[in-house]
């Protein structure tokens, strides 16, 4: 069925539009000429038009049923040719061939609406992944990119000013893994330092600081070991002169002054006397024989190796100040080198001290200070600082491998961070894709069932329908309503088509008033109703929409269309027929209130709702009433007093009578009476209704004395049941039952 029906940007309908909201399965819309009633059923009758681009339609099912529009267009359609295209109804059948074919209408019908609780099912479905999808989004897009994007906006290209992108992204990389993959082999710091190097806009290799002092360090060691330090160097024991020496504790004194005995003086460098002899001389050679000199060498050349590797070292180390990559870039603490530096130095200055005493003072023991842990400090610091750079040489050697394998790591350590948040996405869309897809699979076998009961269907009507039931139908209807002096019959030169001929054979061609082609035009497409011009679509669903359908009829055919009309909304109602809802549009209030009359025992009823079109300055607008009907007129009021006999007088009771008559049977004519009179079977009942028709006139145009009041009071009652025969016997009781509020 049709739910809403948006009118815009067409004829009297502004851009803004307006529209049918919550159509029901019988729509009145009551509307003057000009309104824009036409214009909505030309809508339905060709919604491809570009005219109405900017229109819609909201169905209630995702089948769409076929719409029926009699309108202006379709007698224009229909009767502008001499052959009127045959509408296939079911015709010779057996009682088991129909059976049959309403049992597979019926079972169509039931799996249709299977099939359409499925497409409702569906579309929830849909909705929630939809909804399921967007919160996802947001919360990626929140707790991923937003918090990482000012790290690693590189490894987010293309990604940071779409939500939908980022998604995909990020989808491509979750359905490549398993579930329980998002263990992080990569720290923050060091993702965050890979990424200041290799998303570096100036992307290029730094120096290491080279160096050697393997063979200083040995050296030094060795140095440091050496207990040449620590022994006593003192001349030949076996001396004489030893002895005294040894005792004085001044060996290293007489070392220095024997430089100044000369050879040919005998003045003691020591005391100043002439007590150098040559005896002296000897001794004092002696004293100071091969090994102290031996061991005197040992010493010079321990402090030359000390005094040579020291420097190489703390030369080496100064120059790593002028080399600016190691301390910019590899995080070389220059603070640190500096103290450790000038810590060194002050220790090397202190064991050269130590050194040139043991040169003086052989006989003394020293010990030098450990130099090594501050080198070796200081060595730590160089080397770290070259494995930064090496390690960022590395990256920028390979940099568009590294690049990509880093933003792998990104991906990887964010997804790692959510990964309850991912899991539990992935479940719950699994969850609903595995619905989705059970619903569109039982969608997709209910389809293909529903086609092969149709491909019966059509191939058992082609046995049981025909374009004759139609022709006797309308004939029918034409006698049955006196029109007698032209009917309908097959086309003798077409197959399936219809032609209007004259009781003598003779086709009518334009000779027709335009009251009986609009009745017939009228007949014929009620008989659409029931069939289709296509033998394949006896069946289907139909959506009848109907335009002012008593146009230039008179007032007799009038009352017959809305009958007519009542009846199609009755069986609508009842869910009998193939017409699944029925819109009906006109301008006359007395039509209007003859077809939207239900039944007596209700106003109101939930498959109606009623509509006014009213155009207000050039601009149509559509009103809903709901349930409740908006017509109300005169004519109705005067039903209202016929209905309070408690305070009506016999004046207003003959004048209300003659009015109601005259406005519902008014446009018979002057004959209206004749007409009424010729309605009662037996002369008995002519003449009681003559003799009401006489006295409503009478009564209701002088006003008589109080005796004839008193004396004919009793009447009232009789030609009430008069009133009301003349109703039943004109073949309206219905519209009387409906005026009086009365009960079936």
């Amino acid at each position: 069925m049709i739910k809403n029906i948006m009118m815009s940007g067409c004829a009297t309908y502004d851009n803004i539009g307006t529209d049918f909201s919550e159509c029901k399965k019988i729509n009145f819309v009551y509307g003057a000429n000009g309104s824009g009633k036409s214009t909505i059923a030309n809508y339905l009758d060709d919604q491809r038009n570009v005219k109405y681009s900017q229109c819609n339609i909201e169905w209630t099912d995702t089948v769409q049923s076929d719409i029926l529009v009699y309108n202006r267009n379709f007698r224009k359609r229909n009767f502008q040719s001499e052959n009127i295209p045959g509408v296939f109804t079911l015709g010779e059948a057996t009682i088991e061939d129909i059976n049959e074919l309403e049992a597979k209408d019926n079972m169509i019908n039931k799996k249709q609406e299977t099939l359409d609780t499925l497409c409702d099912e569906l579309e929830k479905k849909e909705e929630e992944k939809k909804q399921c999808v967007t919160k996802f989004k947001d919360d990626i897009w929140t707790r991923i990119l937003k918090k990482y994007e000012n790290n690693f906006k590189e490894a987010f290209t293309g990604l940071r000013n779409s939500k939908d992108n980022f998604y995909t992204e990020l989808l491509k990389r979750i359905d490549s893994i398993e579930p329980n993959h998002y263990d992080h082999q990569i720290t923050l710091d060091e993702l965050n330092e890979q990424a200041e190097t290799l998303f570096a806009e100036d992307l290029h290799s730094y120096l290491t600081f080279n160096y050697d002092i393997r063979k200083e360090i040995i050296t030094l060691t060795q140095v440091q070991d050496n207990d040449l330090l620590q022994k006593s160097i003192v001349g030949n024991n076996d001396i004489e002169l030893s002895k005294i020496i040894n005792r004085l504790g001044n060996f290293d004194w007489v070392n220095q002054g024997r430089n100044y005995v000369v050879s040919n003086s005998d003045v003691c460098p020591f005391c100043q006397n002439h007590t150098i002899n040559d005896n002296f001389r000897h001794q004092l050679e002696n004293l100071f024989d091969e090994e102290y000199n031996s061991m005197i060498n040992d010493i010079e050349a321990l402090i030359k190796k000390y005094s040579t590797n020291i420097d190489s070292v703390i030369s080496q180390f100064d120059t790593i100040t002028d080399d600016t990559d190691i301390v910019k870039y590899g995080g070389f603490d220059i603070n640190m080198f500096s103290t450790n530096m000038l810590m060194l130095k002050q220790i090397n200055f202190r064991n050269n001290d130590i050194l040139n005493n043991k040169r003086k003072e052989p006989g003394r023991k020293f010990t030098l200070e450990d130099v090594m842990p501050l080198i070796h400090s200081i060595e730590g610091e160089i080397i770290d600082a070259n494995i930064i750079i090496k390690r960022h040489n590395s990256l920028v050697d390979d940099a568009s491998n590294k690049i990509k394998l880093l933003t792998d790591e990104i991906w990887d350590y964010c997804l790692g961070e959510q990964k309850e948040l991912i899991n539990n996405y992935r479940k719950e869309m699994q969850s609903i894709k595995k619905a989705i897809s059970s619903i569109s699979n039982k969608k997709e076998m209910l389809g293909s069932e529903i086609g092969n009961l149709n491909k019966e269907i059509i191939e058992r009507r082609r046995n049981v329908t025909s374009v004759q039931p139609t022709v006797d139908e309308i004939n029918r209807l034409l006698n049955a309503y006196g029109f007698t002096n032209f009917h309908i019959a097959p086309a003798a030169t077409k197959k399936n088509s219809y032609q209007i001929q004259r009781d003598d054979g003779s086709l009518v061609e334009d000779t027709l008033s335009e009251g009986e082609e609009t009745f017939i035009a009228f007949l014929y497409f009620m008989q659409l109703t029931k069939g289709s011009i296509s033998m394949s679509q006896v069946s289907t669903n139909k959506i009848i929409v109907l335009d002012d359908p008593i146009s230039s009829l008179d007032s007799t055919v009038l009352y017959i269309v809305s009958t007519i009309v009542k009846d199609l909304t009755e069986k609508v109602i009842r869910n009998t027929g193939d017409v699944e809802q029925v819109f009906v549009f006109t301008h006359n209030v007395f039509f209007h209130k003859e077809a939207s009359f239900i039944n007596g025992r209700t106003k109101k009823l939930k498959d109606v709702n009623y509509w006014i079109i009213r155009k207000d300055k050039g601009i149509s607008a559509i009103y809903s009433y709901g349930m409740d009907n908006p017509i109300s007129t005169s004519y109705e009021l005067l039903w209202h007093e016929l209905r309070d006999d408690k305070k009506q007088s016999l004046v207003t009771l003959q004048n209300t009578m003659r009015r109601i008559i005259e406005n519902y049977f008014g446009m018979l004519g002057s004959s209206k009476d004749l007409h009424i009179e010729e309605k009662f079977k037996t002369a008995e009942d002519r003449m009681i209704c003559k003799s009401l028709l006489c006295w409503i006139n009478d009564g209701s145009h002088s006003i008589p004395d109080d005796l004839f009041i008193d004396s004919y009071t009793d009447l009232a009652g009789k030609y009430r049941d008069v009133f009301k025969s003349i109703f039943v016997n004109t073949g309206n009781e219905a519209h009387y039952k409906m005026m009086m509020d009365a009960d079936y």
